[in-house]
């Protein structure tokens, strides 16, 4: 099991919107980390350490969602949003104060759901950004596409800014034209042509 503080902190995709409907509830895994992710009925996604504060039941598998609040499918205790336990229903006076579970910030925004993390616990430093492309015409139509790749985060974000060894490696036609890239911020803008053999010839492709 990787350690939390192996991950760097910031706003991490979650799943897509459409993945996750109205009361659903799901297992998920990251950081090295158990999670429950599910969305309320005003559409609001969370996500929330999956451990019930009770008996450590994973609220991920069986939890159920009703009036806004997560529902625990062992002994029924219900969690709002904020990962506070908002009421025991077989023990109406009990104390609720520090019976809660963290929860981390989240936010959909261009068809994602993104989730903050950070391993000292610290708040969202930067917001995640919106991107105008995401309602334009043009660029309605797309394909998802997964891999699953035996590899840790630092290869995949070296892999990135590497552009050398498309050539070399991956047979790419040329070498890239690197045209731009310049840190804003939290941001990298990257504009990167390359050229690429199809059965139509040699193309060129910007990333």
């Amino acid at each position: 099991m990787a350690k939390q503080a192996d991950y760097a902190f910031g706003w991490f995709q979650v799943c897509y919107s459409n993945e996750l409907g109205v009361r659903h509830v799901r297992p998920f895994h990251a950081f090295g980390r158990e999670f429950v992710l599910w969305r309320d009925e005003e559409r609001q996604p969370h996500l929330m350490q999956a451990y019930c504060h009770h008996l450590g039941a994973h609220l991920g598998h069986g939890g159920t969602v009703c009036d806004g609040v997560l529902h625990c499918p062992f002994h029924g205790w219900q969690y709002d949003g904020n990962g506070q336990c908002v009421a025991i229903p077989y023990s109406p006076d009990a104390k609720l104060n520090g019976r809660h579970i963290e929860a981390l910030p989240i936010k959909e925004r261009n068809g994602t759901i993104c989730a903050w993390y950070h391993p000292c616990g610290e708040p969202p430093s930067f917001d995640v950004p919106v991107l105008e492309e995401w309602r334009a015409s043009g660029w309605s139509r797309y394909r998802r596409q997964y891999w699953e790749v035996d590899t840790e985060w630092r290869e995949i974000q070296e892999n990135i800014v590497d552009s050398t060894h498309f050539h070399y490696l991956h047979g790419v036609n040329s070498l890239a034209d690197v045209r731009r890239c310049e840190p804003v911020g939290h941001i990298l803008n990257v504009d990167i042509h390359h050229q690429f053999r199809t059965p139509h010839g040699v193309r060129v492709n910007a990333d």
